[in-house]
């Protein structure tokens, strides 16, 4: 394995990313400057970049029952014209709750929500089904949406990134448009 030397990137963000899985293209944007830098995945082209479509492929056919609005957006742009459940995306958007609060939630009394069989690999509950945002607990990108009971009674709050992640990211590349 031949080791090189790779300049930093002072951030290297899911735009950057997403754009180098596209397109093949050299370099990170960075937050702070106006300057390009090179990142170990835009220096990737040709066998190496497919290895890493093919593994977002791979790993999309697992999530995308998820309707998560940030994987929806970075698969669509890594894979322009592929199909991709946008409706679906913007539903995640729209249902998740201004307030942030980490309320207790318990879904699994509901006779509404079908309970899968298994738990989680964290032994929690989890429904068959995607419940909207607003119905679930609070959580982030990496959680799993399909568990039903959740919380803390409201003693934390979430900071709104998992909104905000998706939200720019999908105004930056005319997922959505302007209100």
């Amino acid at each position: 394995m031949v080791r090189r030397e790779v300049a930093p990137c002072s951030a290297i963000s899911v735009v950057s990313i997403s754009r180098t899985i596209r397109s093949g293209a050299t370099g990170c944007a960075s937050r702070n400057t106006s300057t390009r830098s090179s990142s170990t995945l835009s220096r990737q082209n040709g066998p190496v970049l497919a290895l890493y479509r093919d593994a977002l492929a791979q790993w999309w056919r697992n999530i995308q029952r998820e309707k998560n609005p940030l994987w929806t957006f970075i698969y669509s742009l890594a894979n322009p014209g592929a199909a991709v459940d946008l409706p679906g995306a913007m539903w995640t958007l729209e249902r998740i709750p201004v307030d942030l609060v980490d309320w207790t939630v318990l879904n699994s009394p509901r006779g509404d929500v079908p309970l899968d069989g298994g738990k989680d690999r964290f032994g929690k509950s989890q429904t068959t089904i995607l419940l909207p945002a607003d119905e679930r607990p609070v959580m982030k990108w990496n959680g799993n949406p399909f568990v039903v009971d959740g919380g803390n009674g409201g003693a934390s709050e979430d900071d709104g990134a998992f909104f905000l992640l998706p939200y720019w990211l999908g105004r930056f590349h005319g997922f959505i448009t302007a209100p």
